[in-house]
């Protein structure tokens, strides 16, 4: 019980004229189990040269949530060597992560810091 998050969710709409009645629906509660769950965390100075990030706390992997906290340049992020996606300045990006891949940053233009959480499936 203690690794466990439970979430239930409601929603209601409500027509402001009052010509149709209000909207409802409850969601029925899910259950995540944590149990065993692994976190690797980041903090990446990017320049323009690439920089490897170590994700080996991870046996498995699961997603992960790049956030760029510099305020002027951007931050690329590169799988392997032939997919990148960019992170814009104070601004994030989420990817599930693929076992066997190496994962590297750098910097579009002079620095930027790039946090990296990680988790593990």
């Amino acid at each position: 019980m203690a690794d466990e998050i439970t979430v239930q969710s409601r929603l209601q709409i409500n027509n402001v004229a009052g010509a149709l009645p209000p909207l409802q629906h409850g969601g029925t509660p899910a259950t995540f189990d944590q149990t065993n769950k692994q976190k690797v965390s980041l903090t990446i100075a990017c320049t323009t040269s690439t920089a490897a990030m170590d994700l080996s706390g991870l046996t498995a992997k699961g997603w992960t949530w790049f956030q760029n906290i510099g305020t002027t340049n951007t931050a690329i992020v590169m799988i392997g060597t032939n997919e990148a996606f960019i992170v814009p300045p104070e601004s994030g990006y989420s990817v599930k992560l693929v076992d066997g891949t190496t994962y590297v940053a750098k910097s579009g233009a002079s620095t930027t810091t790039l946090v990296v959480e990680a988790y593990g499936d």
